[in-house]
C-alpha cells in the first residue's frame, strides 16, 4: 500500500469514526463523548472532534463548555464551517446577535447556501429585524438552488415580513409543491393571514395539522389563525397542547394575544411580558428596582413609555390609580405627549426627563396592569384635557352648519398591521355627502394628500395646518361633535377626552379590542365598527353612514328647538 493510499485510509477510518459517534451520540451521548474525546487525542489538529464534543455538550446544556471547544477548533482550523455555525448558534441563544451573524455569515461563504448555514442565517438577520438582508439572501438562494425547499420556506418567510403579499402566497406555493408536509402548508397559512385572507388561512391552517398533529409550527399557524378570526375559545386549548409539547415555540405571544382579544385577564398580562425578549423592544436598564406590583402608597412609580403614541396615551391611565391608592405617578414618557398631560391632579406628573432621585420604582406603561392586578387598569373616566391658551383654528370659528365630524382614515405607514387598519379617505368618501354634517380632517402625514387627488375640499375642511402637536389635535377635537377614525392614536386622545368617537376596525383586530362587541369599557365614549368581511369596509362604513345620519338629523331637530 502506498503513502497516499495508507494516508487516505486513515482519512477514511477516521471519518468513520467521527460518524460512529455522532450516531451514538442520540442514544449515549457519555459513551459519544469518550469517542471524541479518543478521536481529539489522535488528531489534535483536527477540527472535527472537538465539534463532535462540543454537540455533546450543547445536548446535556453545557454551552459553555460547547463554546469553549468550538473557538478550539477555531484554532486549530479557522475556516471549519462547522464550528462556524454551532458557535453562532450558541451566541444567538446568549443574546449576542451581532456576533452570531458574523460567524454565519464566514460559514455561508465558505459553503454558498448550504441549507443549514443558510436557513440559520436568515433567521439571525430576521431576528435582528434586518429584513432586507434577509430577503436578499433568501431570493438570491432561491435563484441558485430553485429545487431547494428550505429557500423557498426562507424566501416565504421573509416576503410575509415585509408585506409582499403576493409574492409570499406564491412563495409558499412553490414551497409546498417541492416540500408538501405540515410545516409548507403553515407557512402558506401564515402567508394568506398577513394578507388579511383570513378565513383561507383557518383552512390551511387545519390542513396542516390534519398532515401531521405533531408538527408544532402547523399547531402555531392555526392557533394565530383562529385568533385572528376571532375563534379564541378555540385557541385556548390547542395553545395548551403547544405548551405541553418539547418545543422551542414560545408560546406567550399567542397566549397574551388570545386572553387579551377574549377579555383582559391577569393570565394575558403575564403573558404579555414576553414582548421584552423580542429584539424589537427591550426593558430599560434603570438603576432603581422595577415595580412587579405591591403596596405603592407613599412610594413614586415611573410609568416609561414604550411602543406607540396610542398604547402610552390608553394605559398613562395607570397613573390615576397609582395616585388613588396613595402612591405618586410619573408620567415618563416622549416629550411630544406633554401637551396632553398638562392638567394633571394631585399625585400625577408629566416627566420626559427623570433623575434617578425622582422615583423609587419603575415599570414599562403597558405592564401597569400587571402591577396594579387590575386587568383594566383603573378607571375609565375622561383624563385629557386640551391645553389651555391654544387658538381655535379659523375654518372651526365660522358659524356652524350641522354636526361637526373630525375624520381620521390612515395610521402611522410604519405600523406593522397599517396595511390592514389603514381604510384610506376614497372608502369614507360616502360619508361626506351626509346632510347637515361639517367634515374636518384631523389626519395628519403623507395621507393628507389623499384630499386634494380625491377632490374633495370642498367637502373636507383640512386642518393640518393647524394641527402642530398633539396639544393642538386635542384642542380641536374638543371643538368637535364626533370624531370617526381608523385605529391610531387619535382614537385614543378622544376617548380619553371622552369625546364621542366612532373607530372603524379591520377584521381581525388589535387584542385591545376584544371580539364583538360594539363599545369598550376602555373608553365608555367609543363606538366600534368592525369589518364583517376580510379587507373590506362596506359593512363598517355602511353602518356609520346610517348612524351619523340618524344623528345629524336628531342634531338638526335640537337647533330647530333651540331657535325656536
Amino acid at each position: 500500500m502506498s503513502a497516499l493510499d495508507l494516508a487516505r485510509t486513515k482519512v477514511e477510518e477516521a471519518n468513520a469514526a467521527l460518524r460512529a459517534a455522532f450516531d451514538r451520540s442520540r442514544d449515549d451521548p457519555g459513551g459519544a463523548a469518550q469517542e471524541f474525546a479518543k478521536l481529539c487525542a489522535r488528531f489534535p489538529q483536527a477540527a472535527a472532534p472537538l465539534v463532535g464534543l462540543a454537540h455533546i455538550q450543547r445536548l446535556i446544556g453545557a454551552d459553555d463548555d460547547a463554546a469553549r471547544l468550538l473557538h478550539l477548533a477555531l484554532q486549530v482550523e479557522p475556516n471549519y464551517a462547522d464550528a462556524l455555525n454551532n458557535l453562532a448558534v450558541i451566541m444567538r441563544k446568549r443574546n449576542r446577535h451581532d456576533e452570531a451573524i458574523e460567524l454565519m455569515q464566514r460559514a455561508d461563504k465558505l459553503k454558498p447556501f448550504d441549507k443549514l448555514y443558510g436557513a440559520n442565517l436568515v433567521g439571525l438577520l430576521r431576528s435582528r429585524r434586518r429584513f432586507d438582508e434577509a430577503f436578499a439572501y433568501s431570493e438570491a438562494w432561491a435563484k441558485a438552488d430553485p429545487d431547494q425547499p428550505l429557500a423557498w420556506q426562507c424566501l416565504a418567510e421573509c416576503l410575509i415580513h415585509t408585506r409582499r403579499s403576493a409574492a409570499s402566497i406564491a412563495a409558499a406555493q412553490r414551497l409546498i409543491a417541492l416540500r408538501p408536509n405540515a410545516t409548507s402548508y403553515a407557512t402558506l397559512a401564515r402567508a394568506l393571514e398577513a394578507t388579511g385572507r383570513y378565513l383561507e388561512a383557518v383552512e390551511i391552517a387545519k390542513t396542516a395539522t390534519a398532515i401531521d398533529p405533531n408538527d408544532n409550527t402547523a399547531l402555531s399557524a392555526e392557533i394565530e389563525t383562529l385568533t385572528s378570526v376571532g375563534r379564541v375559545h378555540e385557541a385556548m386549548p390547542l395553545i395548551d397542547i403547544l405548551a405541553g409539547r418539547d418545543s422551542e415555540i414560545d408560546c406567550r405571544p399567542m397566549l397574551s394575544r388570545a386572553a387579551l382579544l377574549a377579555g383582559p385577564c391577569m393570565i394575558g398580562w403575564k403573558a404579555y411580558e414576553h414582548r421584552f425578549d423580542s429584539q424589537r423592544l427591550r426593558l430599560p436598564k434603570l438603576e432603581k428596582e422595577r415595580w412587579l406590583g405591591g403596596e405603592v402608597a407613599g412610594k413614586r412609580i415611573a410609568l416609561i413609555n414604550e411602543q406607540g403614541a396610542g398604547d402610552n396615551i390608553q394605559f398613562a391611565r395607570a397613573a390615576w390609580a397609582i395616585a388613588a391608592q396613595g402612591g405618586q405617578a410619573l408620567l415618563h414618557m416622549s416629550p411630544h405627549l406633554a401637551p396632553l398631560f398638562s392638567k394633571l391632579p394631585p399625585g400625577v406628573t408629566f416627566a420626559p426627563t427623570m433623575a434617578p432621585d425622582a422615583y423609587d420604582m419603575w415599570t414599562p406603561v403597558l405592564s401597569a396592569p400587571l402591577a396594579l392586578n387590575d386587568p383594566w387598569c383603573g378607571s375609565n373616566a375622561a383624563y385629557i384635557f386640551p391645553p389651555d391658551g391654544r387658538a381655535v383654528p379659523e375654518p372651526l370659528r365660522k358659524p356652524r352648519k350641522g354636526l361637526r365630524v373630525g375624520m381620521v382614515w390612515a395610521g402611522s405607514p410604519q405600523h406593522d398591521q397599517d396595511h390592514l387598519r389603514t381604510c384610506g379617505l376614497n372608502v369614507m368618501m360616502p360619508l361626506l355627502g351626509t346632510p347637515g354634517v361639517e367634515f374636518f380632517a384631523l389626519q395628519k402625514g403623507p395621507a393628507v394628500g389623499e384630499i386634494q387627488s380625491a377632490v374633495a375640499g370642498a367637502l373636507l375642511t383640512e386642518l393640518n395646518p393647524h394641527l402642530h402637536d398633539w396639544g393642538d389635535t386635542a384642542a380641536v377635537i374638543a371643538e368637535l361633535d364626533l370624531v370617526i377614525t381608523v385605529d391610531t392614536s387619535v382614537a385614543h386622545v378622544a376617548g380619553a377626552m371622552g369625546k364621542p368617537v366612532w373607530v372603524m376596525l379591520q377584521f381581525a383586530p388589535d387584542w385591545r379590542w376584544g371580539v364583538e362587541s360594539q363599545t369598550t369599557h376602555w373608553y365608555p365614549s367609543m363606538r366600534l365598527y368592525r369589518q364583517t368581511t376580510p379587507l373590506c369596509w362596506r359593512a363598517p362604513v355602511q353602518a356609520i353612514g346610517h348612524d351619523l345620519a340618524a344623528l345629524a338629523a336628531q342634531s338638526g331637530q335640537s337647533r330647530l328647538q333651540i331657535a325656536a
